[in-house]
């Protein structure tokens, strides 16, 4: 990717109308734009130039707002970076993180990378041995935060075909 050009998320196909669907979003949650510009880490003035429909956003952005708005797929066409039943650790991974409400800021500290190395991980995109090594897990810290027993744990979620059993027994554990 020397060129610059991102070819899993084109910003080209970014639509023209996604301001007024984060603007929609953020305001049936009474948040303002201050408020979601904290949430996904940004200046106010980026959610209030996207809002307006002068700035295209990052794919780092349009995933942050994705999830901090419970939003589906802002940019048709971009994969879904979460499927249920995805075969790969990252996407069943995030799927636990959201269940415990886990914020990917707080995961990444827990597993000791930064929030943009998990997010990657989350996507499957670069390189993830921090996290993961070989398709064992390595990180107990990260296994603990989501709620698994250890790294033995998760890795047994992340390969069972029943993921949803494991997602409703760590959403039950923190009632």
């Amino acid at each position: 990717m020397g060129s610059g050009i991102n070819r899993l998320f084109p910003r080209a196909a970014i639509p023209t109308g996604i301001g007024k669907r984060v603007r929609h979003a953020r305001m049936a949650r009474g948040w303002s734009q201050e408020r979601l510009a904290r949430y996904v880490q940004v200046d106010r003035r980026t959610i209030l130039r996207l809002e307006q429909g002068s700035h295209r956003p990052t794919s780092h952005l349009v995933h942050a707002l994705e999830e901090r708005l419970a939003l589906v797929q802002l940019v048709p066409g971009w994969r879904d970076p979460a499927l249920p039943g995805a075969p790969s650790f990252g996407p069943r991974l995030r799927l636990a993180r959201l269940a415990r409400g886990l914020t990917q800021v707080a995961a990444a500290h827990a597993a000791g990378v930064s929030p943009a190395t998990l997010s990657r991980f989350e996507r499957e995109l670069g390189d993830t041995a921090m996290i993961v090594d070989d398709g064992s897990m390595v990180n107990d810290g990260y296994a603990a935060a989501l709620g698994f027993a250890g790294a033995h744990d998760m890795e047994e979620y992340c390969l069972s075909a029943s993921p949803r059993l494991w997602l409703d027994r760590l959403k039950a554990a923190d009632r």
